[in-house]
């Protein structure tokens, strides 16, 4: 990479191993779309609500019900279409087991919690 203008650091870009610090320079933020635009940082804080039928005491907060269920929806597809893939590949057998990373909803982000860090920390 010869060009260090701000433009091409915010942008995908290949680089050399001389450049790899590069990779740390903050990426361009497109916020491109419906799902994904809510979490640019001025919409962030909006993504968090108080969950339905809480109590001023103990207030309980949850990720908003249509981003949540957007995301869910995303989620669901995703996860069909890597199981169906991964199980009925004709090769399957000389495939190891895998132990796959948490999937995004078993991180909590469809269930109230008890602070807005909890539940932003869920996303």
């Amino acid at each position: 990479m010869n060009s260090r203008s701000k433009e091409d650091l915010l942008s995908p870009r290949m680089l050399e191993d001389k450049d790899v610090y590069l990779a740390f320079y903050l990426r361009k933020n497109w916020d491109n779309g419906a799902l994904f635009s809510t979490l640019a940082i001025p919409n962030i804080a909006a993504l968090i609500v108080e969950a339905p039928g809480q109590t001023a005491a103990q207030p309980r907060y949850v990720l908003r019900d249509d981003v949540c269920k957007a995301w869910a929806e995303l989620e669901n597809f995703l996860l069909d279409i890597s199981e169906h893939l991964y199980s009925h590949h004709c090769d399957r057998h000389l495939f190891p087991d895998i132990d796959f990373p948490r999937w995004p909803h078993q991180c909590g982000y469809r269930v109230p919690h008890d602070s807005v860090k909890g539940t932003f920390n869920c996303l």
